[in-house]
């Protein structure tokens, strides 16, 4: 997220905008503790990085997540675009 946020607030030279998305990257990785046993596990990533990996998008990015025993891991925070089937 450091690495997105400095993009953003660099490259695009737009604080106010990286702030609101991380924001929401935050909530939605907030959300999971609600609902991320209800996500289905993506058999093509999973297979990619050697977990039971879950994605949820927020926007343009895909949040690469794993559940176990009630814990969520967050592995990847990654471009959708950069994601190959």
């Amino acid at each position: 997220m450091d690495k997105l946020r400095f993009a953003i607030v660099f490259k695009f030279r737009a604080p106010l905008t990286a702030k609101h998305y991380l924001k929401g990257i935050n909530d939605t990785i907030q959300s999971l503790k609600a609902g991320a046993d209800s996500i289905r596990v993506d058999h093509v990533l999973s297979a990619q990085y050697g977990f039971d990996i879950k994605r949820i998008n927020y926007k343009e990015m895909a949040i690469l997540f794993s559940v176990e025993d009630d814990i969520v891991y967050i592995h990847r925070i990654m471009p959708q675009s950069m994601i190959i089937y």
